[in-house]
């Protein structure tokens, strides 16, 4: 698209990772005729494994990606169905001997380990050939937000400068956060955490790191790998996730004030320090290079707001991590993703209708808030403990049954 093409669109949204191809497929199925602009700072095909973090779903993310935007029959075709959560505690010298936490048997409801780039591509596929058009590295330089509604993005496309007007703007951008950052929305919260991660292009299992028959048994079809495999100790957790493409992904998450981020700051160091703390693993990873390496200092904010609201004529939004981001444990990542798109989908189809929906933007807004913010007491002050099975094994049966007692019985129910 070039300055001399369509410039006016129903929907213009900032940034084309999972969370703003998630929404325009949403849009696509649940609204007809709109047209939807996504400008995003990459190009496509994404990378297959090395790409983002963010591959574990629970069940709330993958019914939304499965069932609300069709993707189903994909999903078990290209995606590997997760065998949940999955703890291991104390013995990090002989797994087969440490404290075990998690199923023996496949879940009643599914939930699949993605692969990012695999998936992102697919839905840069589907919604392009249904109509979106998807504006390819293209940087944002300036957003303004009209009183009277109109939205105006400028961005820099090919060495072209350019712009385009909105009737609603929609902030995907990650942690970038471009709508967050303008109007100094970021708020801190009482969790301090790190994180680093890599990709392994091997499948990296922890089936393999015992020959012990009885342990084996305890699990049917000797299929732990298939699980997010938590590895616990004070203060830190350590992740693997299985890849369709047989990567694995491979991160560490820990508490700020027990273990130092420069400890983290390269692969080396990152390889040392799991030498000490869980030595199977480090010694998997010998002559693994990695396909890519990342680390994040303080990965958890929040945000004063999602939904334009104050003014009865804006229309904006933010989705993802460019609202908020509360911790990887659980994986809630692409629940938030389904939560806010699923909101902003009905504002928008209820407002191309004809209903003011003033009260009920500030309605979404209290509710995607009040989520985050008991949701963060899963995880605040709370890592001291995640290396003591005891003490988990309480945990995660409390906050399973938050999980489904009030999220899932209220997103599924819709």
């Amino acid at each position: 698209m070039s300055v001399n093409e369509q410039t006016e669109f129903d929907v213009v949204i900032l940034g084309g990772g999972l969370s703003g191809l998630c929404l325009a497929r949403q849009l696509q199925l649940e609204t007809s005729g709109l047209s939807i602009l996504i400008l995003e700072s990459r190009g496509f095909p994404a990378p297959i494994a090395a790409h983002k973090v963010g591959e574990s779903t629970v069940e709330i993310g993958a019914h939304y990606l499965a069932d609300t935007l069709s993707l189903k029959p994909y999903l078990d075709e290209h995606h590997l169905k997760k065998f949940g959560l999955r703890c291991f505690f104390g013995d990090a010298n002989n797994i087969d001997k440490a404290d075990e936490l998690g199923a023996s048997e496949s879940l009643p409801v599914s939930s699949y380990q993605l692969d990012r780039g695999l998936l992102e591509n697919h839905l840069f596929d589907l919604v392009s050939n249904n109509g979106c058009h998807v504006l390819q590295n293209a940087r944002v330089i300036d957003v303004h937000v009209t009183e009277s509604g109109q939205s105006t993005v400028k961005f820099v496309s090919n060495g072209v400068r350019q712009a385009v007007n909105g009737h609603w703007l929609i902030d995907a951008s990650g942690r970038r956060g471009l709508l967050r950052k303008q109007k100094g929305l970021k708020t801190t919260n009482t969790l301090e955490g790190n994180a680093c991660w890599f990709r392994i292009n091997e499948r990296i299992s922890v089936d393999d790191w015992s020959n012990d028959a009885a342990w084996h048994e305890r699990v049917c079809g000797a299929k732990r790998w298939l699980s997010t495999n938590h590895l616990m100790g004070p203060g830190y957790w350590v992740w693997l996730i299985p890849l369709s493409s047989g990567a694995t992904s491979i991160g560490i998450v820990s508490d700020a004030g027990q273990h130092k981020q420069s400890q983290f700051a390269s692969y080396e160091r990152t390889l040392n320090w799991l030498q000490t703390r869980q030595p199977q693993l480090a010694n998997a990873l010998q002559g693994c290079e990695p396909l890519d390496f990342k680390w994040l200092k303080n990965y958890s904010y929040g945000c004063a707001k999602v939904f334009s609201g104050s003014r009865e004529k804006q229309r904006w939004a933010l989705t993802g991590e460019a609202g908020l981001f509360l911790d990887p444990f659980y994986s809630p990542g692409m629940d938030f993703i389904a939560y806010s798109n699923t909101f902003i989908s009905d504002l928008i189809r209820r407002e191309k209708l004809g209903e003011n929906i003033r009260s009920r933007q500030a309605l979404y807004q209290q509710t995607y808030l009040s989520v985050y913010e008991s949701s963060l007491n899963l995880y605040a002050n709370q890592y001291p403990g995640f290396g003591n099975f005891h003490i988990m094994s309480l945990k995660t049966v409390w906050d399973y049954a938050y999980y489904w007692g009030v999220l899932g019985l209220l997103f599924f129910n819709k």
